[in-house]
């Protein structure tokens, strides 16, 4: 079941991803200063009238109640160039980003598959539907997986593009992060860069390391999109198989972004983000991928976040749960208060057990203080499901991590003692010997 508010956007995504809201756009237009005057070339941009940009922004997006403030390229004229323009318009992303991309074969040969591919949820076809007193979701029938089912546009995904300040995700329609019927492509903010689009803390929108940042995130879940869009072959029948496809894929993915940003490098105005993009795209060696730590809220590698999501998933589909069980377990699991025993006490014990304080009295109400109150019937419990178990473990996971971050400066290399120490621990507990990483290969 699709939960939806009546244009069709999600009311809101828990976590790390920030809906775009286009009623809550600023009235004052930005117009970012041109990319080649930031990188020390002539100004050639003629100003525009604020109000004629506006204007110009309610023909565009007809939908919205209150246009994007800003105008900027669209890296193609069909769906997903509507998805990415809608984006780029809402965040003031500098218009250089999208000319930049262009400049790449590989990344344009991409869109002009992911175009034939999607509809975009804020573009001109869900636009029309909507005015006409329909809904998409109804008239087209997504199936489980996010395909239309039915309509002119059968055999196409919807997609909308969101911002993160803590890391970049794809999630497709179906997948256990996405309670949506559509794809999510989610872009994390340069460093310096607020989430409506303008500097913090002394940035600029226009400096070469934010158009790399953003050059890069967009690239980066591109191909995620173009990957999940064009494979043929049916998912792994195993959870190891499917997380080592997840994990190569991650690999591959990383290597299609470096091929982007060295075709982008090789232009004129691109070469210029080269000394500030190097090493941008991420290591592509399994290992290290393996290792590395997930984009998100929750701080776990991207094998344990791949292994545990796997759990999940198989728990859902065995426990037969359905959409309303696991609503209420995730509120269950994730108020659980993990300071009531050693976080080190849930790598041996077969089940989490946790404390339930039973109901409180509410403030104001007759014979209360207005402070918390336990009941009688307080006791302590197991997690009762083990789709509960593994989410309440990712918890665990996380905390155990923070706590070993807490305090440094940046984390520690994939390699360092104490990091791989951690990971083999949360392997052997986690994983039900399921998988195990890769060794890390010897300095020659």
């Amino acid at each position: 079941m699709y939960v939806h508010d009546n244009d069709g956007r999600p009311p809101g995504i828990s976590g790390p991803v920030v809906l775009p809201a286009g009623s809550a756009a600023t009235a004052a237009v930005r117009r970012h200063p041109p990319f080649r005057a930031a990188l020390g070339e002539p100004k050639t941009a003629r100003k525009q009238a604020g109000t004629s940009v506006v204007a110009a922004q309610k023909k565009r997006w007809p939908c919205e109640p209150t246009p994007p403030s800003c105008r900027t390229s669209p890296v193609s004229k069909g769906e997903f160039g509507a998805a990415l323009l809608h984006f780029t318009d809402s965040r003031c992303v500098h218009t250089s980003v999208p000319q930049l991309l262009t400049r790449s074969s590989t990344f344009m040969a991409r869109v002009r598959t992911l175009d034939k591919q999607y509809l975009a949820l804020e573009g001109p076809a869900l636009c029309k539907l909507g005015s006409s007193g329909s809904s998409w979701w109804d008239e087209w029938a997504p199936n489980a997986q996010g395909v239309l089912s039915k309509g002119p546009f059968a055999g196409r995904r919807v997609l909308t593009v969101f911002y993160s300040a803590t890391g970049p995700l794809f999630m497709p329609a179906g997948s256990i992060d996405n309670e949506y019927g559509y794809d999510i492509m989610v872009v994390r903010l340069p460093d310096g860069i607020g989430p409506d689009g303008k500097p913090h803390s002394g940035g600029s929108a226009s400096s070469p390391l934010v158009i790399a940042q953003w050059i890069s995130a967009i690239a980066h879940e591109t191909t995620h999109a173009y990957n999940l869009v064009t494979s043929k072959s049916p998912a792994p029948a195993t959870i190891p198989l499917r997380v080592r496809a997840a994990i190569k894929e991650e690999g591959d993915t990383r290597r299609t972004e470096a091929r982007i940003l060295a075709e982008i490098y090789r232009t004129s105005v691109g070469k210029r983000l080269r000394t500030v993009a190097v090493g941008m795209e991420g290591p592509a060696d399994a290992w290290l991928v393996q290792r590395d730590f997930f984009p998100g809220d929750l701080r776990r590698t991207y094998l344990e976040h791949f292994v545990l999501n796997e759990r999940m998933v198989d728990a859902i589909r065995r426990e037969r749960l359905s959409a309303s069980d696991v609503a209420r377990i995730n509120v269950e699991v994730d108020a659980i208060e993990l300071h009531h025993r050693p976080l080190d006490k849930n790598l041996t014990d077969p089940l989490p057990i946790f404390y339930d304080p039973g109901p409180t009295r509410e403030k104001g109400a007759a014979g209360s203080s207005g402070t918390r109150t336990i009941s009688r019937t307080a006791l302590f419990r197991t997690v009762d499901s083990d789709y509960g178990k593994f989410r309440f473990w990712l918890r665990v996971i996380d905390a155990r991590w923070k706590k070993l971050l807490n305090g440094l400066a940046s984390p520690p290399a994939s390699t360092d003692a104490a990091r791989e120490k951690m990971a083999q621990e949360h392997a052997r507990a986690f994983f039900g010997g399921l998988m195990a990483y890769e060794a890390i290969p010897k300095k020659p």
